[in-house]
């Protein structure tokens, strides 16, 4: 978990942990690699994280929970975060400047032809009180 006197507070779930992030890190660049995602989700502007992040998949009523998916690359590879095929899965908490990465994965652990498919159901299935 990291956080910043004026930014969120980022937390890997222990599901995320436990299922897809074991891949990555096997890894030796993961360590830098999640060092800088938690930076960047710290800070976390939609405006700014423009081409990795995807548009707001679900926002809740109330508009303090966004769900999004962004692509990121792994320190050590020399292609787009799109390219790359990873993903983070991530709802963001305005109310309590918090975000939670529900999910880590790379497009080769998608099962079925829908990728959005496939990630929408895996963590509605895990997690309650998302939009």
């Amino acid at each position: 978990m990291s956080t910043s006197a004026q930014g969120y507070l980022v937390i890997l779930e222990a599901f995320a942990k436990k299922h897809y992030c074991k891949d990555f890190e096997k890894r030796a660049s993961w360590s830098v690699t999640w060092k800088s995602l938690e930076q960047t989700f710290a800070r976390f502007d939609p405006d700014l994280l423009a081409g990795k992040l995807e548009p707001a998949l679900k926002i809740s009523d109330d508009r303090t929970l966004t769900l999004y998916k962004y692509s990121f690359r792994m320190a050590d590879e020399n292609k787009s975060a799109k390219a790359s095929g990873n993903r983070v899965i991530l709802v963001v908490d305005e109310g309590h400047q918090t975000i939670r990465v529900l999910l880590v994965y790379h497009k080769n652990h998608v099962k079925g032809d829908r990728e959005t498919d496939w990630f929408m159901k895996l963590i509605y299935d895990e997690y309650e009180n998302l939009p």
